[in-house]
Order: C-alpha cells, then sequence, then structure tokens
C-alpha cells in the first residue's frame, strides 16, 4: 500500500511540475509577444540598424530564458506535456525568425522609401532650379534683343 501512495505521490509531484513548466512557457510566451510588437512599434518609430541588433539582443535573452526553464523538465519525466512544450519552443523559434526576417524587411523598406523621397525631391529641386534659371536666361535675352531692336531704331532715326 506504501509503495503505491508513493508512486500516486511521485506521479503527482511530476505532473504538478509539468503544470507549472507550462505556465512558465506560456508566460514566456506571452511576454516574447509583448517584446515584439513593442520592439516592431520602435523599429517603425525609429528607423535605424541599431533597434533590430537590439532585437537579436532580446532574441538571445529570451532563448536562453526558454532553455533555463526546459531544463527543469528536462529533469521530469519525458512526457505529453514536455513534448508539446519542446514543439511550443520550436514554433516560438520559427515565428521570432519570421519576425525578425519581417523587422529586417520592414527597415529596409522605410530606408530605400526614405532615400526614394529624398532622391525625388532633390530631382524636383533640380527641374525647379533649371527651370528658373532657364527663365532668367530667356527674359535677359528677350530685354537684350528688345534694347538691340530699340538701339537699332534709334540709330536709323538719327540717320
Amino acid at each position: 500500500m506504501k509503495k503505491e501512495n508513493i508512486n500516486v505521490h511521485m506521479s503527482n509531484i511530476s505532473s504538478s511540475i509539468n503544470i507549472i513548466d507550462s505556465i512558465i512557457i506560456i508566460i514566456i510566451i506571452i511576454i516574447i509577444i509583448i517584446i515584439i510588437i513593442i520592439n516592431i512599434f520602435i523599429n517603425i518609430i525609429i528607423i535605424s540598424s541599431s533597434s533590430s541588433s537590439n532585437m537579436t539582443i532580446i532574441i538571445i535573452i529570451i532563448i536562453i530564458i526558454i532553455i533555463t526553464t526546459n531544463i527543469t523538465s528536462i529533469k521530469t519525466i519525458i512526457s505529453i506535456v514536455n513534448i508539446i512544450v519542446i514543439i511550443n519552443i520550436i514554433i516560438i523559434f520559427v515565428i521570432i525568425i519570421i519576425i525578425i526576417i519581417i523587422n529586417i524587411i520592414i527597415i529596409n523598406a522605410i530606408i530605400i522609401f526614405v532615400i526614394i523621397v529624398v532622391i525625388i525631391i532633390i530631382i524636383i529641386i533640380v527641374i525647379t532650379a533649371i527651370t528658373i534659371i532657364n527663365i532668367i536666361i530667356i527674359v535677359i535675352i528677350i530685354i537684350s534683343i528688345n534694347n538691340n531692336i530699340k538701339n537699332i531704331t534709334i540709330k536709323r532715326a538719327l540717320e
């Protein structure tokens, strides 16, 4: 009887540890999602490569947290819960990688967009400057032609 009680007690402990494990991992997932959302907003606000490097640092920290929490589940008996946890971790890794890629693409797209806008503005400025210069030249030519015509008419009148 005592042995059975001990076995039941041990299985209860392992199941409670598994539950605690899964709760911890759920909390980590929530934290990861929050961090990723915050980081995306930061990347949108601050368009720079430094924010994407911050993202990688955050992800490294998250990975360390996941690994350390998973050590406790390795210590417990490998069960279906642990397999689910491992699958969850793999899914998290995949999601993180996808989000990093999307982040980089977004940053690059914004930078490219800014560059294009700047180039367009420069082109517009150059074109307007050229047209203004052309107009000034044309005005000067017209004035000089008018002066020449006046001079010629005055000379003819004097003759």
